[in-house]
């Protein structure tokens, strides 16, 4: 979920609840980096993680997934319980992380939010209140005919129904 402030046509403040992001790059150190993150605030065109959640490859890790800091958006919106989980796998160009089926994962990052009210107007609970969402990533080496593999990024968002004006009017999201 994304909430920003604009002044003027420029950005001023913008906050995204539930962040994950995976990224793979062999001439970077570390070459896999996997994140989850509760809340990306950017004030003035500078972001700042609130509480995140990271693997880093090498050496593979895979540290347990945990709940996230909450984020304090009163009194703009109410954010339910954040939780995050990563992995990245990598050795070193001529190692291939472990297949699951005929892909091998480098990374991957998860972030659940439990839900999510913005905005109270007298009378209604909220403007709107999103249901529990999820946001992934995955970065994956598929196996490709011939001499190589083929390397996958995926990101999915996975979002809950959308209640309005206190329930008024409910979006089904599918």
């Amino acid at each position: 979920m994304r909430l920003d402030a604009a002044l003027l046509g420029g950005s001023v403040a913008g906050v995204s609840v539930g962040h994950a992001q995976t990224v793979a790059d062999t001439v970077a150190s570390p070459e896999v980096t996997s994140t989850s993150a509760n809340v990306e605030l950017a004030l003035g065109g500078t972001d700042i993680p609130v509480d995140r959640l990271t693997a880093t490859a090498p050496p593979s890790s895979d540290p347990p997934g945990r709940t996230l800091l909450p984020v304090p958006l009163a009194p703009v919106a109410t954010a339910g319980v954040i939780s995050g989980d990563v992995a990245a796998s990598y050795v070193d160009d001529a190692t291939c992380p472990p297949a699951a089926g005929a892909q091998r994962a480098i990374g991957t990052a998860a972030t659940q939010l439990a839900g999510l009210s913005v905005l109270g107007v007298p009378g209604l609970a909220s403007t709107a209140a999103v249901a529990a969402s999820t946001t992934s990533t995955t970065t994956r080496l598929v196996d490709a005919p011939g001499d190589g593999d083929l390397v996958v990024s995926r990101t999915t968002t996975d979002v809950g129904d959308v209640a309005l004006l206190g329930g008024a009017a409910i979006v089904r999201v599918a």
